[in-house]
């Protein structure tokens, strides 16, 4: 893996990585909401399970496949079943 360079950055490129996250982050950040996240654990364990479903169970439009199939790190769609179960409890 390549380690970025700051002449190498693109804006499009910032902001398609920017819009690639989860679209409830702002939410989870906001205090008058009841997803926000009092505890910075609470947060990260939210979005370590969006990014897992991402990559794990969602079928995506383009590669026809989830993202974790096309990188060879499984070799099946998971269900959220299967997902769930290999969460680490802390």
């Amino acid at each position: 893996m390549t380690a970025l360079r700051a002449d190498s950055l693109r804006c499009s490129g910032v902001i398609a990585a920017a819009l690639a996250g989860p679209p409830f982050l702002p939410r989870r950040c906001t205090r008058l909401t009841n997803a926000f996240s009092k505890k910075l654990e609470n947060l990260k364990a939210t979005i370590a399970l969006h990014f897992a479903h991402y990559n794990f169970v969602r079928i995506h439009q383009t590669l026809r496949i989830t993202p974790a199939m096309a990188a060879n790190l499984a070799d099946h769609l998971w269900d959220l079943g299967e997902l769930l179960a290999t969460v680490r409890v802390i």
